[in-house]
């Protein structure tokens, strides 16, 4: 079908899926409609470094602000929060580099649920 079809520049003509080779040039978050290069993908391990998964449900974590410019992550499913292992950080950009680097008080509760 002409819509499985790919323009070839080099070529000036079309080619099927065989016949070219497919290259990524970004990577896409849905949830948060940003797109990625490639060696920053590649060094988050093909995950967007902006954004968590709930440990419970598997869903992306919201951060969102409680009391006195305090951060946590909150789950919109099943209405988990990072307060219940003591994730409460100032910045939300704070949040997330403390799931990653693993820095905060009750981190083997959180890896066990997920």
């Amino acid at each position: 079908p002409i819509w499985n079809l790919f323009f070839c520049h080099t070529a000036t003509e079309f080619v099927c899926e065989r016949c070219s080779i497919k290259e990524i040039d970004t990577y896409f978050s849905p949830s948060l409609l940003i797109s990625t290069l490639s060696n920053s993908a590649y060094q988050d391990y093909n995950r967007c470094s902006r954004e968590c998964d709930c440990p419970v449900c598997g869903s992306t974590l919201q951060s969102r602000m409680v009391e006195k410019k305090q951060f946590i992550f909150s789950c919109e499913f099943c209405r988990w929060d990072s307060t219940e292992v003591g994730l409460v950080k100032p910045d939300s950009l704070e949040l997330i580099k403390a799931v990653r680097d693993q820095e905060f008080p009750h981190q083997e509760e959180f890896n066990k649920a997920v």
